[in-house]
């Protein structure tokens, strides 16, 4: 009898163990996503106009180009410094000029001045390589506007739309 007893303390304590982790870990993740809500919200807005601008440019050459757009909030910790950011995938369907998937990290920060979100494009790849028709978006900087998602580069300490 004393071995079933001890059989069941185990298990109990291993439920009790794998609760306590399962919810560590989503209070962990709520907190965050609570934090930066607000910020992932504009940064998915932000991340849906760059990937437009990637399908506009490929619908050039195939016009029946059909795709599909994900971003999913996440953050990047180095040092005691965090930021959300963003990572999208834009997946191409095309005869002409075939099936691609788009990867790229957007880095939301607020900048401070103007209190508004910007997302910085980094680690652009198609099918998992480094791609020269898509490596200048790496590091450019986007805001969102009433407008729409718009270009922007820092100069002299202040955000300025790129022309």
């Amino acid at each position: 009898m004393n071995q079933l007893a001890n059989k069941y303390l185990q298990i109990i304590c291993i439920l009790i163990i794998i609760f306590s982790f399962g919810t560590f870990e989503c209070y962990g993740q709520d907190q965050v996503s609570n934090e930066f809500d607000e910020v992932y919200n504009i940064g998915k807005q932000i991340a849906e106009g760059v990937a437009l601008s990637i399908v506009t440019g490929l619908s050039l050459v195939d016009q029946d180009l059909e795709y599909s757009f994900t971003a999913e909030p996440d953050i990047f910790t180095y040092q005691e410094n965090t930021w959300p950011i963003l990572d999208v995938i834009v997946e191409t369907q095309s005869k002409k000029i075939g099936d691609s998937k788009i990867t790229f990290v957007l880095v939301l920060e607020i900048e401070k001045s103007s209190n508004v979100v910007v997302g910085t494009v980094k680690n652009v790849k198609v099918n998992g390589q480094a791609d020269e028709s898509l490596n200048i978006l790496n590091n450019t900087m986007y805001i969102e506007t009433e407008e729409g998602t718009k270009q922007v580069q820092l100069i002299n300490g202040q955000l300025s739309l790129v022309k």
